[in-house]
């Protein structure tokens, strides 16, 4: 089976360039690994979630939806059971931290 990969190839820098940035000016941690994995199938879930609101080859797209979208799961469940302060970035983490 031939991975579904989306057409916008200038999108690829924008996802790694920040990614490899951060951790650049951060110190590099194991969990970096499945965090950018999951940011990774999020990514790559978020075409064929498109394509599916469009109506066409419904069964193609949501067969690589489900696919990448629970891999994107798996891996950032990982993150947060060793580092459960990111759950608060789902949640605009600005709004819900005290300063």
């Amino acid at each position: 089976m031939k991975p579904f990969i989306p057409k916008q190839h200038g999108a690829w820098a924008m996802l790694i360039v920040p990614f490899v940035l951060g951790m650049a000016l951060s110190s590099f941690t194991w969990v970096h690994v499945p965090l950018f994995l999951g940011w990774l199938f999020l990514y790559l879930a978020s075409y064929p979630l498109l394509m599916l609101t469009k109506g066409k080859k419904k069964e193609f797209y949501r067969k690589w939806a489900i696919t990448y979208g629970a891999l994107a799961l798996l891996f950032l469940i990982i993150v947060v059971i060793f580092n459960w302060k990111m759950i608060f970035f789902w949640f605009c983490y600005d709004s819900f931290l005290p300063y």
